[in-house]
């Protein structure tokens, strides 16, 4: 069952049937008497990932093993970009084509990065677009597994955020591994950077 009505659809079952749902970060902050799920109006673009691959760009695979570690890297930032591109497509109300949350091929970096940046330049169009009231909508959708699910645009746009910064996590350690240091993957650098007083 997915309906516009319910403001607040319980998926937290993938988890655990006991997970209790978290409060989004503005309506944390700022109450409402609505049960409209909201979001930061600054939003962090996913540039971070385009970071990543900058710095991939500048390592050396000299060895099998550093060879194997960037792989791994590319196949983490690969995914992000699959999984945004998928929740893209469940929020235009669009078939996504993917099977998995992954491809079999790897892309190149220069791929990658073009076709991250045309998604971060789609999410960022949208989120514009939004008002409280659209990010309330609920959306039903198909995991790639086949599990049906629903989630309000708001919880999408969420997931999307916490997805990407999770994995980027993992990068960042792969790419300490291969001493480079990770850029700096923080709301509060984001807000420094886009606000600075």
């Amino acid at each position: 069952v997915c309906s516009s009505d319910l403001a607040q659809p319980d998926l937290n079952w993938k988890l655990h049937p006991a997970t209790p749902r978290l409060p989004t970060v503005k309506s944390a902050l700022h109450p409402k008497p609505s049960s409209i799920p909201v979001l930061p109006v600054r939003l962090p673009p996913q540039q971070r990932t385009r970071s990543q691959l900058h710095l991939m760009a500048t390592v050396q695979a000299d060895t099998p093993e550093r060879q194997q570690l960037l792989h791994s890297a590319m196949r983490l930032l690969n995914h992000i970009y699959v999984v945004d591109r998928i929740f893209q497509a469940h929020l235009s109300g669009e078939a996504h084509g993917y099977s998995n949350t992954n491809t079999k091929e790897t892309p190149t970096l220069a791929e990658l990065h073009e076709a991250v940046q045309q998604c971060d330049t789609w999410y960022q169009t949208f989120i514009e677009q939004q008002s409280d009231e659209t990010l309330g909508i609920a959306v039903p959708f198909q995991f790639t597994d086949g599990d049906t699910g629903c989630m309000s645009r708001a919880e999408m746009l969420m997931h999307i955020i916490t997805h990407g910064g999770y994995h980027r996590g993992n990068v960042g350690q792969i790419l300490k591994g291969l001493q480079v240091a990770p850029p700096r993957d923080l709301y509060t650098k984001f807000l420094h950077l886009s606000e600075p007083q």
